[in-house]
This record gives C-alpha cells, structure tokens and sequence, in this order.
C-alpha cells in the first residue's frame, strides 16, 4: 500500500511538474508583455506574423530544392518502406477512400489522427510520384517523408526569421506605457504568441509521449490540462499550415 500511494503522490507531482513548467513560461510572456506594453507586443505580434509568411513562401522551394540537389525524400521514404513492410493493412492497393483504414493499420494515434488532414494533402502531393498500382505503404512513406520535411523546413525558416525580427525589435525605442490598460492588453497578447510558440512544442513532443518510449513523462503530459490545451492549439494550426507547404 504504501508503495502504491508513494507511485501516485510521485506521478501528481510530475503532473504538477509539467503545468508549473508551462504555467511560469506563460506567466513571464505576461510580464513581459505587460512590461513592455501593447505598442511593442503589436510588433512582435506584426513580426511573427511576417515570419509565418516568409516561411511560408520560402519553405516549399527549400524543400524542392533540398531534395534535388540531395535525394532526401527518397532515402527518407526508403525508411519509412522498410517500417511499412511489416505492416500488411499497408500492402492493400492505394485508395484514398481507405486512408482510416491505413493510418489504423499504421498504429494511428491521436498524433497520427491530427495530421490526417495534413497527410491527405501531402498524399495528394505524391501519389504521382509514387509510379503504377501503388500500394498504400510506398505512398504513405512519401507523403510522411514530403510532410516532415516540409515542417522541419517551414520551422527552421520560421524561427531563423523570427530571430531577425528580435534583433530588429531590439533596436527600436517604443517608449514607456503609460497607461494599465496598454500594459494588460500588451501581456495578454505576449501571452498568446507564447502559447503559439509551445504548442510546437507540445506537438513535437506529442509522438514521443504517446509511443510509449517516455511512459511515466507520456501519463503525466496526458493529464497536464495546459499540454492538453496547447495540443489543442497545435492541432488547430500547424497540420492545416504544413499541409499547404507544397
């Protein structure tokens, strides 16, 4: 008994472990926000919003021009073939009528169910390439190797943009607020760019939690309501943005 009750007091705290992590980066986005003020939060809003577009043009040729110059879908679909080959849901002949089917034969998770409206684009991207009477496995593996690629491409821009705005932002004087309602607006509004920024946290993390390999991390992430709610903004954002990365 005692044993038992030492296993539960350690996974609350672990539970607790995780919203207190996310809780105090939400609270120092406000205080930072609220401390700099709404004029200032409004431009890092305009340059987060002009990052998402310069990586969104500049991703789609990246990508094209990564995998010309260096096969990289190819050897990551080999990959994903060999993975797939074990699978026998995945050798029935490819059908998009039948992707439910397929991701379930993939082990879909919740993970893979967010991404399926990703994955129909990226399918619909590749289903060409993937040469007569395709199987699910050979298409399925192209459309991953295309979908990560083009995320690991669009967030490698995104940040590396974001960072050139920082510098920019940091070399401009935008006075002291001087009213409380600017400072409130300006923190609840960091405050909500922060949280953008952890659910692509929470989304990279989300595989790893709900494949088993971090057990006690994954039963602690699953009963954290603040990783619950930015899953829930990853899933509302980022599937719908990549899937648009052609």
């Amino acid at each position: 008994m005692a044993v038992r009750a030492f296993l539960f007091e350690g996974e609350v705290v672990l539970t607790n472990y995780i919203d207190v992590i996310l809780g105090v980066l939400l609270v120092l986005a406000f205080v930072k926000g609220f401390a700099g003020g709404l004029w200032r939060s409004i431009f890092n809003l305009g340059s987060t919003a002009a990052a998402f577009a310069g990586a969104y043009l500049l991703a789609s040729p990246v990508v094209n021009l990564i995998d010309r110059n260096y096969r990289v879908l190819s050897g990551m679909s080999s990959w994903w073939k060999n993975v797939f080959r074990s699978l026998p849901g995945l050798s029935l002949p490819y059908d998009l009528s039948t992707i439910d089917q397929a991701l379930a034969a993939a082990g879909g998770s919740s993970w893979m169910g967010a991404l399926k409206d990703a994955l129909r684009e990226s399918i619909a991207a590749v289903q060409q390439a993937a040469g007569p009477n395709p199987t699910w496995g050979s298409v399925l593996a192209l459309a991953l190797s295309r979908l990560i690629l083009s995320a690991a491409v669009f967030l490698v821009i995104l940040v590396v943009l974001r960072l050139a705005c920082n510098l920019v932002s940091g070399s401009l004087a935008f006075g002291l607020p001087a009213s409380f309602t600017a400072r409130l607006l300006g923190g609840l509004l960091e405050t909500c760019l922060i949280a953008v920024w952890l659910s692509i946290l929470a989304g990279v993390l989300s595989p790893l939690f709900t494949s088993g390999f971090l057990r006690g991390a994954g039963k602690a992430a699953e009963s954290s309501t603040l990783f619950g709610a930015l899953l829930a903004v990853y899933g509302f954002l980022w599937p719908a943005i990549i899937a648009r990365v052609k």
